[in-house]
């Protein structure tokens, strides 16, 4: 009988895909380097300040608390990312994937979101006050209530779906009423 429980044991484990086992473990932070995957990730809490992650897969990730300030994220694939409560202050997002991101109630003070796709990303309560969105996509993207004070935006690819009090999107310029 204990041979028979073994012998399952081991098949079961041998046809269990790696992908299920390794895509839920949290990478440790030396192991973090530009152009890594860190798709469907969770981490509570993690301090990645100044991680280069720059060209990175961090799609579907769970980033809850996050603090990423003065990370390279630049040409990062965010899609669906969960980034609640994150702080990535003076961050470069510069060319990044953030469609479908979830950055309620972050800060992202003095973050370059250059050329970035936004499409649908929801940035609710956030405080977007310095920021650069020169180039960016903000199609469907959900910035009410977020304090843009400060914030550049101009070229850009598509106006966002809703804006703060005062803002308004025209001739593809994020725009501060008076």
């Amino acid at each position: 009988m204990r041979k028979a429980i073994a012998l399952a044991g081991i098949l079961t484990f041998t046809a269990m895909p790696k992908v299920a086992i390794s895509d839920h473990l949290a990478p440790k932070i030396s192991e973090l380097k530009p152009s890594g995957n860190l798709a469907h990730t969770k981490w509570m809490f993690p301090v990645l300040e100044g991680a280069k992650l720059n060209n990175s897969d961090l799609s579907g990730a769970v980033f809850i608390g996050a603090v990423l300030s003065g990370a390279d994220l630049s040409g990062a694939n965010l899609t669906g990312t969960y980034l609640e409560f994150a702080i990535l202050i003076g961050a470069d997002l510069s060319d990044a994937n953030l469609s479908g991101a979830k950055l309620h109630k972050a800060l992202l003070v003095g973050t370059d979101l250059t050329n970035a796709n936004l499409t649908g990303a929801k940035l609710t309560d956030s405080d977007l006050s310095g920021t650069v969105f020169n180039g960016a996509s903000l199609q469907g993207a959900d910035l009410s209530g977020a304090n843009l004070s400060g914030a550049r935006g101009k070229n850009l690819i598509a106006c966002p779906y809703a804006l703060p009090s005062g803002w308004v999107c025209k001739n593809n310029s994020l725009i501060q009423g008076k």
